[in-house]
């Protein structure tokens, strides 16, 4: 049971201030104020959240997230692109300075490290005390950023 999955809370008070890396939350706060020059694609966090919600009746994860992002991002090429030719797909992924509901979205294009993702953060909750109910923060990066990171003692 890793820190970033709803589950971990069962664990109780033990839970309380463990820090773990996610890929994405739903409660982080990117948006197209944050895109930083960066262009909007896809719908918002709310509303990417709301549809899985009423599809699958749970919180979407991190990796259905993921998932969701990368058809999108795809969707986005081919559109730019004009075409489904591979080559022209590549280049309008390879030119890709994009902000979705999961983060920012670059890639590498150096020879070394070409088409990794270089623009995407992990983000980092940690499990605090709201009104006695246990909860996920986000605490970094200050994007996507829901709480400061509290020292438990």
């Amino acid at each position: 049971m890793a820190p970033p999955e709803p589950s971990f809370a069962e664990i109780g008070d033990a839970a309380l201030g463990v820090i773990g890396p996610s890929q994405w939350e739903p409660n982080a706060k990117y948006s197209e104020a944050t895109a930083g020059g960066a262009e909007w694609v896809g719908p918002t966090i709310k509303e990417f959240v709301q549809a899985y919600k009423d599809a699958y009746g749970e919180e979407p994860s991190y990796h259905s997230a993921g998932g969701y992002t990368a058809g999108l991002i795809l969707q986005k090429a081919i559109e730019t692109a004009g075409t489904l030719d591979t080559n022209k797909v590549k280049e309008a992924l390879d030119a890709a300075n994009l902000m979705t509901f999961y983060g920012p979205v670059k890639f590498d294009t150096s020879e070394k490290s070409h088409g990794l993702q270089s623009g995407h953060q992990m983000v980092y909750v940690q499990w605090q005390d709201k009104g006695g109910t246990l909860t996920k923060q986000i605490i970094w990066p200050d994007a996507a950023k829901t709480a400061k990171h509290l020292s438990i003692q």
